[in-house]
């Protein structure tokens, strides 16, 4: 911890009326009071006859351990300027511009938006118009994602699922899995959440019937 060297005098505002001027020296030879970096005063000043010697005690002075606003611009913490231990920090602040966050004084670039791995669709379903008790194949992949759930309106990719080829629930940021037999239009959802926690649906497709004809 660093230490700086106080100079200069202090005024007694209130002397006592018998010659003494009130002034006090904060150094001189072989004495002077001095101030770390923590805030912490130490040493001694010397005050005349009628003062004395002055003692700047580090042994009683509080130090604070938390962070507290701070009127310089110093800081950049949730882009704001603080102090601790009394002083302010000596790292400058940083001005973190919109949908940049502030780390340990640091502004850091906002995580990329989720998009496709292939840099094309999310989420891909062939075909979507099958048979009755027909299948389809489910395919997807997202980047800049922590996680990913795709779900069928038929109970597909869920726990509750009775899809014997693709059973289970779908969890994976990418993958490929086999639709259970399509009963009815059936709509298979991807959901993911991206790298700020945000989540939302990237893709929905729908899952058809043939027509069947019926002639008369």
């Amino acid at each position: 911890m660093t230490t700086t060297a106080l100079n200069g005098w202090f005024k007694a505002l209130s002397a006592d009326n018998k010659g003494w001027d009130g002034w006090i020296r904060l150094s001189g030879s072989g004495y002077g009071p001095t101030i770390s970096s923590g805030g912490v005063f130490t040493g001694h000043a010397w005050g005349s006859d009628v003062v004395g010697w002055l003692q700047f005690d580090a042994g009683s002075a509080p130090v604070s351990t938390t962070w507290l606003p701070c009127t310089a611009n110093y800081y950049c913490v949730g882009n704001s300027q603080y102090y601790q231990d009394g002083m302010c920090v000596s790292t400058l602040s940083q001005v973190c511009s919109q949908g940049y966050t502030c780390s340990a004084g640091v502004c850091n670039a906002p995580p990329p938006p989720a998009g496709s791995l292939a840099g094309g669709a999310a989420m891909t379903i062939k075909p979507t118009l099958v048979k009755l008790n027909g299948t389809a194949a489910i395919v997807w992949g997202v980047n800049n994602v922590i996680s990913c759930t795709v779900t069928g309106t038929n109970k597909d990719g869920t726990a509750a699922s009775t899809n014997a080829t693709s059973p289970g629930v779908w969890n994976t940021t990418s993958g490929t899995k086999t639709s259970s037999p399509i009963l009815k239009q059936t709509t298979y959802s991807l959901i993911c959440t991206d790298l700020t926690g945000k989540t939302s649906t990237i893709s929905t497709i729908n899952v058809s019937l043939v027509p069947r004809w019926l002639e008369l």
